[in-house]
């Protein structure tokens, strides 16, 4: 054989040699054969597959096989008007009027947690239903009763009366990673269409926004886009592994159907909300005592802190966040030494906590810019939670009232004061704490507009850490900031409710007085 020739040989065995590590290895990545499945409290279930499946393909099979069994569809008969058109939407089905009756039938999704027949789904299936049917993979049906639900969490958990049940299998969902394969099961659509499965993978993780917060408040939801649609509320997403690793819980759409896009509950907050609910019917939960907002461009850059940062706008007296020392203005920059993405997962964080525990917050003082660690030991969280976020800043309240205006051509604002007749035409009360300079108008190419985020009806009260109660104190304070540098501002939007109660919220940024 020529030497040509046995190089050649050579380098084809060399090829395959290393062809057939590949295979391996990925098969072993595939089918999670890297590692041996570790020993873990978790209630065990009966869809974890023991051993992987031979092929790729037949993964799919052997767990729609393992799963199937312990979904349910929830028909529940609900009045017309409870559905809320919404981008995000939770996609509970929509059904006819029955009869006379002005029912709504709809259809939801469910998975069986315990064999006695506890089952979990999502609260908006369930929420204020007349009537509820618990339809088995097999075909029983059964009466539906509500053991607890959680409206924050969007959960809820029903009971039928029966044993033995085939249960789900939990995963943990903190080790779910994006690209990993999922399928989800439920009953999207209609009815007929009962024990649907389709595939997909997490296209991302730790969704959280003022959006999903308006449906969840507690979650930072997982995205995939294994297709689901309306009745797939409340139905499983689970692992290659047969492993639940989130609950359906809503669609991004501008149709109403499905586009790609689709949101979980992690499975790592349903096992816990759901023994919650099992053992006490209701939810404990931790409560730190803020009121809080995004931080703007302008007020991250002059504070050097991160955009995602979470701004105090309120301390509720007597809670965690006063004992602490929390105070108006402060900026929220890390929980647990994790450094916010987003203003919202500070309440996905803390409302994932329990009362009892303690969370480290590393904050720093929006007047003096100085940093410092807070270990905050969380209260009980009220019953009645009003929202956590201030009222939007980008109200455009009309300003009414007399006094005489200003143009600050260089800011880019027009102002006035705060008068008793401007708050009379805003039905506000004369308080003192409403004194300042309102904002007029504001010059939509500003920095004040774009990096500040300062919009019309806004009440500035504070001037570079001075306090301002009128037009003319705004003025006399501006003149000595040193040109070319960046003060800041306090604001305060206000507003009245038909039955004339006052919501105020304080916010913080900064501005930058031109160079000469």
């Amino acid at each position: 054989m020529s030497v040509k020739k046995k190089t050649s040989v050579a380098l084809f065995v060399i090829a395959a040699f290393l062809a057939g590590v590949f295979f391996t290895t990925a098969g072993a990545n595939v089918f999670d054969l890297g590692e041996e499945t570790t020993p873990s409290s978790r209630a065990a279930g009966t869809t974890r597959l023991a051993g992987a499946p031979y092929d790729f393909q037949s993964s799919f099979t052997k767990v729609a096989e393992a799963v199937s069994p312990t979904v349910v569809q929830i028909q529940a008969a609900k009045a017309p008007d409870q559905r809320r058109m919404n981008p995000l939407r939770r996609f509970f089905g929509r059904g006819r009027p029955d009869g006379q009756q002005p029912l709504r039938q709809g259809v939801g999704s469910g998975v069986v947690v315990r064999s006695d027949g506890y089952l979990v789904t999502n609260n908006h299936v369930v929420e204020e239903a007349e009537e509820l049917t618990v339809v088995m993979h097999d075909g029983t049906q059964y009466d539906g009763e509500i053991v607890g639900t959680d409206p924050q969490s969007d959960l809820a958990v029903l009971k039928v009366d029966a044993e033995d049940l085939p249960t789900i299998s939990y995963a943990n969902s903190d080790n779910v990673e994006v690209g990993d394969w999922v399928m989800a099961f439920g009953s999207p659509l209609s009815r007929d269409l009962e024990n649907t499965v389709t595939a997909g993978i997490i296209s991302a993780k730790g969704r959280v926004s003022r959006t999903t917060s308006e449906i969840n408040q507690i979650a930072e939801l997982l995205q995939t886009d294994a297709a689901v649609n309306p009745g797939n509320s409340g139905g499983p997403l689970v692992n290659l592994q047969g492993e639940l690793v989130g609950i359906n819980s809503a669609i991004a759409s501008q149709t109403g159907g499905y586009q790609g896009i689709s949101f979980a509950i992690p499975s790592n907050l349903v096992e816990n909300i759901t023994r919650q609910l099992i053992e006490t019917g209701g939810v404990a939960r931790g409560y730190l005592g803020v009121r809080f907002r995004s931080v703007s461009p302008a007020l991250a850059s002059d504070l050097n802190v991160p955009r995602g940062a979470a701004q105090v706008a309120e301390v509720t007296s007597g809670s965690a966040a006063e004992e602490a020392g929390l105070q108006q203005g402060d900026i929220i920059t890390e929980i647990n030494g994790e450094e916010l993405s987003n203003f919202n997962e500070l309440r996905t964080t803390v409302g994932s906590k329990q009362p009892g525990d303690s969370v480290e917050l590393t904050v720093v003082s929006g007047e003096s810019g100085e940093e410092r660690t807070v270990d905050v030991e969380l209260g009980n969280r009220p019953e009645e939670l009003a929202s956590n976020n201030s009222p939007s800043r980008d109200r455009d309240d009309s300003s009414g009232g007399s006094g005489a205006e200003e143009q600050l051509d260089d800011l880019g604002l027009s102002l006035r004061s705060v008068t008793p007749r401007f708050l009379q035409r805003q039905r506000l009360p004369a308080r003192e704490e409403f004194r300042g300079a309102a904002i007029t108008s504001v010059e939509p190419r500003s920095y004040a507009y774009r990096e500040a985020e300062l919009r019309q009806g806004q009440i500035i009260t504070h001037v570079a850490g001075q306090r301002v109660r009128s037009l003319e104190e705004f003025v006399e304070v501006y003149r000595q900031v040193e040109p070319g540098t960046s003060f800041r501002v306090r604001t305060l939007q206000v507003s009245a409710s038909r039955g004339g109660e006052v919501q105020s919220a304080s916010g913080l940024t900064a501005l930058r007085k031109p160079s000469n």
